[in-house]
């Protein structure tokens, strides 16, 4: 299982600064929105690159 994502310099930053854009009081529904989705579409593509694209008979997870 995934312990976590491994994200790059540019990923981080941008995490960084949706986090710290978050915290501020009295934001817009449009700002929330957009901060919401840049997390998760890193989160989905930092996550996708840990899904192995062959399968290997010999690494099941059951």
């Amino acid at each position: 299982m995934c312990k976590g994502f491994n994200l790059d310099d540019q990923q981080k930053a941008a995490l960084k600064t949706c986090i710290e854009e978050s915290q501020q009081p009295n934001r817009s529904l449009i700002a929330r929105v957009r901060t919401a989705l840049t997390m998760i579409v890193i989160g989905m593509y930092s996550a996708s690159s840990r899904v192995p694209m062959t399968y290997d008979k010999n690494n099941k997870l059951f």
